[in-house]
């Protein structure tokens, strides 16, 4: 994938992660001593691995920022990926009220422009090609969220089966 990565090293959200997992760490530590801390991850980060090759990483990454918010935890996610202070319809309004669609949209978001920066043609066009189609279909939930979480989640599955492994050749 040429190096590229849906993370931003020094955005305020990594500093926010890195922050937390470094204080956990050390609190772990703290609490079960180094011996016991690293016997209790060892099995978890296996769960982990095996979450994500069955479920991939993208839906390991949603859930877990779920499950952080959900237990007030900070998460690096503050906003969706627009200005919420412009939201006008229905549809935005919702993606701003909750913090779950907040990762979600960020998430496409950044997978899209990511997408749309690939130097396959073939990739560029079969995506281009239907997110309009998409933004209306996710558009007409209006404010009903269990529908907007349907629509991402229908989106973030087309997203993975778009191949960007093969090298550009400008196609």
């Amino acid at each position: 994938m040429g190096g590229r990565s849906l993370v931003v090293a020094n955005s305020p959200g990594a500093d926010v992660i890195d922050r937390a997992v470094r204080e956990a760490f050390d609190e772990g530590n703290r609490i079960a001593g180094q011996d016991n801390w690293i016997d209790l991850w060892t099995p978890m980060l296996d769960e982990v691995k095996s979450a994500i090759k069955s479920r991939g990483a993208l839906l390991v990454c949603l859930e877990t920022i779920s499950f952080m918010a959900d237990h007030q935890q900070p998460t690096g996610v503050g906003s969706p990926s627009f200005d919420c202070s412009k939201a006008t319809t229905l549809t935005e309004k919702a993606v701003c009220s909750d913090d779950h669609l907040w990762a979600k949209d960020r998430a496409m978001n950044a997978i899209y422009l990511y997408i749309r920066g690939f130097d396959n043609m073939k990739v560029r066009k079969a995506l281009l090609a239907n997110q309009r189609e998409w933004l209306q279909h996710r558009n007409a939930c209006g404010g009903d969220r269990p529908c907007l979480n349907r629509s991402y989640d229908d989106r973030f599955q087309l997203m993975r089966d778009i191949d960007v492994s093969r090298p550009g050749n400008g196609e």
